[in-house]
């Protein structure tokens, strides 16, 4: 079975930090509704103090608030953000774990404590794409020591091809438990998260499979795998019962206007970084400056293997430093 998670409330908000005033999200969570996204991911929980205009909560009661019925809800925690203790018991909820690699040992009593408060758990490693094909075997093995929900695949850098979107579904396919769901979550850096989701769906035959979205795409550098496309293939192609209608409207009333005073989509910067396995964040530091392409091709090369994939703004500095220049 293949389904649609929806992730323009929490991915999305990268571009307008997370500002969806209640009246917005509530209108986009109707719209997806509406159209028969199978799930929604409605933000971060995190532990800070935040306003009402935001989809970064710091409580479950505080998301609660702009939601109208029951419905099949995801929230994300960043490991280390948010006090487990706070979450209120039963409650029928999706939390997305996001992890970096080196604290794969530590998500297992984190995930386990959240299956214990009744909370259907999906495992996020960032950056999957950078695991080697051991360390992938052992987060599998840790994965079914777990038993999520989800597994899912993350592109940070958005440079992931159609043959390594193949590989890395067949290894996790070949070994992760059969009721343990599969997640890709596809960046757009390169162009390819619509190819790399249809070819997914075709060779993903006795797996159920969750594939990420947001509403047109929108998310932070070159933005993600946009709803309405993947919506409209599954639709037309693969006779899902996906209403398109109320996405366009979602889109028109909601996303577009935000868009247009902060817009996304296909850079050179963004390509650079693809190319050169490096975070997003990597090239934003050098685009905020204006550093030339090739200038900004050159910096790129000099972070270390072991930097790249996690962004860290003493690195870029240091490689943009001037005596590096020469």
């Amino acid at each position: 079975m293949i389904e649609i998670l929806d992730t323009t409330l929490r991915d999305g908000g990268y571009v307008n930090n997370w500002n969806f005033a209640p009246e917005c999200a509530k209108g986009i969570i109707d719209s997806l509704i509406k159209a028969d996204v199978e799930y929604i991911e409605c933000g971060f929980l995190k532990d800070s103090n935040l306003n009402d205009n935001s989809t970064l909560f710091s409580s479950v009661e505080q998301f609660e608030n702009i939601i109208n019925k029951p419905y099949k809800y995801a929230l994300m925690i960043n490991y280390g953000e948010y006090d487990l203790n706070k979450l209120p018991d039963n409650k029928n909820l999706i939390i997305r774990i996001a992890f970096k690699k080196d604290k794969l040992k530590d998500i297992i009593p984190f995930a386990e404590y959240l299956k214990l408060k009744g909370c259907a758990v999906s495992l996020n490693p960032c950056a999957t794409n950078t695991y080697t094909d051991g360390e992938l075997k052992n987060l599998i093995e840790i994965s079914n020591e777990i038993e999520p929900f989800c597994l899912t695949i993350v592109d940070t850098m958005g440079n992931m091809g159609e043959n390594e979107v193949v590989s890395k579904f067949n290894l996790v396919n070949s070994m992760l438990k059969n009721d343990i769901k599969i997640g890709f979550h596809f960046h757009n850096n390169l162009q390819t998260a619509f190819t790399n989701a249809k070819t997914l769906v075709s060779i993903c035959k006795n797996r159920d499979l969750i594939i990420d979205s947001t509403l047109f795409g929108m998310g932070r550098s070159s933005g993600n795998l946009c709803s309405e496309l993947i919506l409209q293939y599954l639709k037309s192609e693969y006779n899902k019962n996906y209403d398109l209608k109320p996405v366009l409207e979602a889109v028109e009333k909601y996303i577009y206007p935000i868009y247009q005073k902060t817009p996304w989509g296909y850079s050179i910067y963004y390509y650079l970084s693809a190319i050169n396995k490096c975070h997003p964040n990597y090239a934003k530091y050098l685009k905020d400056r204006n550093i030339s392409f090739n200038l900004t091709d050159e910096i790129l090369k000099r972070i270390p293997d072991n930097a790249k994939s996690i962004y860290n703004e003493k690195v870029i500095r240091e490689a943009l430093s001037p005596r590096l220049l020469v």
